[in-house]
């Protein structure tokens, strides 16, 4: 659901294109407020492990990768990155996750990411 946000300008600034302005969604916000407030809005190592078992051993955390575009029939399964997160996964070794692929989860890759409408390949944005 949107809310109207006295910010909406920065947004924009930003280069984030509302979905309906001036009425501003979650998804829209939080690309705004990341860069500057990420400790803040991100989970903690606390918050994680709080939800696992305490003996299971921490093996790898990313804060980006490639990720597939599902929207484009892309397959998690013929991708480097999950099949180098299988490997992590199987053998413990966080050294098998060693892509050699740039990564894609900033959202200026997936503009409509969020809005539940989805417009084909995101590798155009590279460059």
């Amino acid at each position: 659901m949107p809310h109207r946000w006295g910010a909406a300008a920065s947004i924009r600034a930003a280069g984030i294109e509302l979905r309906s302005p001036p009425d501003v969604w979650g998804f829209e916000a939080l690309r705004v407020l990341l860069p500057d407030y990420r400790a803040l809005l991100l989970t903690t190592e606390a918050e994680r492990r709080a939800h696992l078992p305490p003996d299971l051993p921490a093996i790898l955390q990313l804060d980006e990768w490639r990720h597939p575009d599902l929207a484009d029939d892309e397959l998690p399964s013929h991708t480097e990155t999950f099949r180098q997160l299988a490997s992590v996964l199987c053998t413990g070794d966080p050294a098998r996750y060693a892509p050699t692929v740039p990564p894609n989860t900033h959202w200026r890759y997936w503009p409509h990411g969020g809005d539940g409408v989805f417009f084909g390949n995101a590798t155009a944005l590279e460059g």
